[in-house]
């Protein structure tokens, strides 16, 4: 069963958003390849939330030490940070997305 881990993150400022963002971005894929989706939210001014989700819980624990890695690289911007996961009980795409996915491949 897939696993979702949510993170949620308040930074310093509008600024340290934008910067964390790029960061974040940017080094993601190098130290955290293992999620099959992942999504950034801006949630108000200056939160931040990012939902991964994993093939299985073996997968999303493994991912735990390049998680770690992208938090060293962004924590001058973070004032808080938390996580919860758990498994992905409802996970659904549109058809037309679906469908454009399986034209690009």
């Amino acid at each position: 069963m897939t696993v979702a881990r949510i993170t949620s993150v308040e930074l310093h400022s509008e600024e340290a958003l934008d910067e964390f963002s790029k960061t974040f971005n940017a080094i993601r894929k190098t130290f955290n390849p293992e999620p099959i989706s992942c999504t950034g939210i801006q949630t108000a001014s200056t939160s931040y939330m990012i939902v991964a989700v994993y093939e299985n819980d073996d997968v999303a624990q493994s991912a735990l030490p390049g998680r770690e890695k992208v938090v060293e690289h962004v924590a001058k911007y973070v004032k808080d940070v938390w996580h919860m996961e758990g498994p992905v009980l409802h996970h659904q795409f549109s058809d037309e997305f679906v469908e454009r996915l399986s034209q690009s491949i």
